[in-house]
C-alpha cells in the first residue's frame, strides 16, 4: 500500500523487484486506485474529471473508474496569460459538466493547474473535491523534504 499517486501498480511492482521482493500488481494498492474506487462508488463512470497530478493518476482513474479525465500533464507549462485567456470567460469543458477535481502529487505543478482546479470547484458547488493524500511533505534524499500532495490540495481548497 502506498499513498503515492504518481506510480502505477506495475511501477510499484518493478520497485519491489529491484529490492528482491516479488509481488503481483493485484497486490498493490495506491492512492490513485483508492481515488478511482471512490469516484466509481459515487457513480461518476463516464463523467468528466479534472486532474491535478501526473498522467499515471489520470490513467488509473480512467482505467478503474471509467471517467473521462483531462488536465494532468497536458496542462503543464501553461502561464498566467493562459489563465486569463482560458479561465476568464467560459471554461472548456463547461464548469457544470465537470463532476470532480482530483488532486495528487504533481512534479510539474503550476499556477494554471491550481487556478483551473479552483475555478471548477468554486463555480460548481456540486463538483467533488478528491485528494489522493493530505501529506504536506515527502522525504527527498537523506536529509531533505519536498512538497507533497497535501500542499497542492490546500491551494484550490482555499
Amino acid at each position: 500500500m502506498t499513498n503515492n499517486a504518481t506510480k502505477t501498480p506495475e511501477k510499484v511492482v518493478q520497485e519491489f523487484a529491484s529490492f528482491g521482493v516479488s509481488v503481483a500488481p493485484v497486490e498493490v494498492m495506491t492512492s490513485s486506485i483508492a481515488a478511482a474506487s471512490y469516484l466509481e462508488a459515487k457513480g461518476l463512470r463516464g463523467s468528466k474529471v479534472y486532474v491535478v497530478g501526473m498522467d499515471s493518476l489520470a490513467h488509473e482513474l480512467q482505467r478503474r473508474a471509467g471517467v473521462e479525465t483531462f488536465g494532468a500533464q497536458a496542462d503543464t507549462g501553461k502561464s498566467r496569460e493562459d489563465v486569463q485567456r482560458e479561465l476568464g470567460a467560459a471554461m472548456d469543458p463547461p464548469v457544470e459538466s465537470v463532476k470532480a477535481v482530483v488532486v495528487g502529487a504533481d512534479f510539474e505543478i503550476g499556477y494554471y493547474k491550481l487556478c483551473r482546479a479552483a475555478n471548477y470547484l468554486w463555480q460548481n458547488p456540486d463538483c467533488l473535491f478528491v485528494a489522493t493524500n493530505p501529506d504536506p511533505r515527502a522525504k527527498v534524499g537523506v536529509r531533505g523534504i519536498g512538497c507533497a500532495a497535501g500542499c497542492l490540495v490546500a491551494a484550490p481548497a482555499t
